[in-house]
């Protein structure tokens, strides 16, 4: 965001409207035409534009400060963030190394990681030492002893979460490294208890057996400190019961050996998806497809169903909730059609896509369902065929594979939370922020709407998320303006005989004509037909 460009401090012209508040796009472009921002260098692909930081005017400069502190610290510290690149090498080397009496060992995942970080920070700070033009900008002379009390400030300064090492923060002791890892290279970082030969080894009936009790969901150990205790009372019973098995169930000292072995490759990928769930090893051990994102309107819809995070008071007072269905234009986020029921069926599904229709009066180019709820139904009908060229199933229980989600997720958070009987975010949001006040829901639980009074609640807010502005409008149009100024000519106007041949459903068995008419039951409700003639039943039609 702040760099040194022609020996002048500089602000990056996007960091200035991209979600931070300093000014908005159209008067950024405003003060950049009427010169009110020196722009020093014109943005381009993959370069940001650099509005010089002293020709601005003071309430910016003010904001800038709010925001960053000490603007000429932060350029500095962007000097040496500048020169973080990434070191394939050293990646390969942590990676690929092996010890151990027969080199059958690498080293864990959290220690390449630590290692690796190690690395890069190391090499920017040789980087910054040996640059002559950096040197000069932040001392202003060439004394060695404090440009590396000021690398030091800088490398203490680095966000540990994102680069997580462990260089020593003294400069004196970081110099000393600097020149060990010189003189070294890679293997300066790796830790001597790693290549110590007398570490304790697994045998590997004891690592089949630590790996099922991990495993074990029913009889679940607690941590790995706990599985230390677990293993050495089962490893002392085998030595009692079977003598000749004593060098197989040997006694684990150190609950490192436990963690390195857990976490060590190929064995890791083993256990975590019975202990953390199979979306957690999803994300953290498969390939995760990058999508990009529509340009136009009906490019791509996607629908889902949720809960609706609403309480509301049934018919005999209790309290309820119910589920809504909702299909969205990914392109603006525009909500265009919903249904709301007890349980998503595929009357819910029709309901929400008829909605959908109306609104947006085109078809969409694609469509994308998670094959949940009625959808089956629907596929064997040919409706999600007629009602778009494209339409995939994505993977259910995978919100990352739908956009929906994401924007399920900000609209709970950012507009139903609102509501005092808001229900809480979905059972995987963990802040406590996202959980409903119960205790003071069910105090006043009397207090609840009706069913008909919360659809009403979730229509008004619905409406004011489709008229809230888009997250990513660079001239703040709101997601509704998005979707109806824009144009697909990809997609074909809906009419009226493709609603009737999409949602005039016919059913399986035939309707029995009596002398009541047609009467038949379609999900447990009662239907009642009857052709008139006037104001009077028409009884030739019955005879007939």
């Amino acid at each position: 965001m702040l760099e040194y460009y022609q020996n002048r401090l500089c602000v990056r012209g996007g960091w200035l409207y991209d979600d931070n508040g300093v000014m908005s796009f159209s008067n950024y472009k405003a003060l950049t035409t009427r010169k009110q921002l020196l722009v020093l260098r014109k943005g381009c692909r993959n370069t940001p534009a650099l509005v010089d930081f002293e020709s601005m005017p003071t309430r910016f400069k003010i904001a800038i400060e709010e925001r960053v502190g000490n603007v000429y610290e932060a350029a500095k510290e962007n000097q040496l963030l500048k020169l973080l690149v990434p070191d394939q090498k050293a990646q390969d080397f942590y990676k690929t190394h092996r010890f151990g009496e027969n080199n059958e060992r690498s080293l864990p995942e959290d220690a390449q990681l630590e290692y690796y970080n190690n690395a890069i920070v190391m090499n920017a700070a040789s980087a910054f030492f040996t640059d002559r033009r950096s040197r000069r900008k932040a001392i202003g002379n060439g004394n060695v002893t404090k440009l590396w009390e000021e690398i030091s400030g800088f490398v203490n300064r680095l966000d540990r979460e994102k680069y997580p090492h462990s260089l020593p923060g003294s400069s004196a002791r970081l110099r000393q490294k600097q020149k060990q890892y010189t003189k070294n290279g890679y293997i300066e970082f790796v830790h001597g208890n790693y290549c110590n030969k007398n570490t304790e080894k697994l045998s590997a009936k004891a690592k089949y057996w630590i790996l099922a009790r991990w495993m074990n969901n029913i009889e679940r150990v607690t941590s790995v400190e706990h599985l230390l205790n677990v293993y050495n009372n089962h490893a002392s019973e085998m030595r009692l019961t079977k003598p000749d098995q004593v060098k197989e169930w040997k006694e684990i000292k150190s609950v490192n050996t436990l963690h390195r072995y857990l976490h060590s490759s190929g064995i890791e990928e083993l256990w975590r998806a019975e202990r953390y769930g199979e979306l957690k090893t999803k994300e953290r051990h498969l390939y995760q497809h990058t999508t990009l994102l529509p340009t136009m309107r009906d490019s791509l819809w996607y629908s889902d169903g949720t809960k609706l995070n609403l309480y509301y008071r049934d018919s005999e007072g209790k309290i309820a909730t119910t589920s809504v269905y909702e299909v969205m234009d990914v392109y603006s986020e525009v909500f265009l059609g919903y249904s709301i029921g007890k349980n998503e069926n595929y009357e819910m599904q029709h309901k929400a896509y008829k909605m959908a229709l109306k609104f947006s009066e085109h078809k969409p180019y694609e469509i994308r369902f998670d094959g949940q709820g009625g959808h089956k139904k629907l596929q064997s009908n040919d409706f999600l065929s007629k009602l778009s060229r494209v339409a995939i199933r994505t993977q259910p229980h995978n919100g990352k594979s739908k956009t929906i989600e994401s924007a399920f997720g900000r609209f709970q958070q950012q507009i139903l939370k609102q509501e005092v009987f808001f229900t809480g975010q979905n059972i995987t949001a963990t802040a406590d922020e996202s959980r409903a006040n119960n205790e003071f829901i069910l105090a006043n639980k009397h207090m609840l709407p009706t069913l008909e009074e919360a659809i009403a609640i979730y229509e008004k807010r619905r409406n004011e998320w489709n008229n809230a502005v888009h997250p990513k409008a660079k001239s703040g149009e709101t997601r509704m303006e998005m979707y109806m100024q824009s144009c697909n000519e990809n997609t074909t106007k809906i009419s009226l005989m493709d609603m009737v041949d999409l949602f005039c459903i016919s059913r399986e068995h035939k309707v029995r004509v009596t002398a009541y008419g047609m009467q038949f039951k379609e999900n447990k409700e009662k239907y009642n037909y009857m052709v008139y003639n006037g104001d009077m039943p028409d009884i030739d039609w019955v005879a007939a």
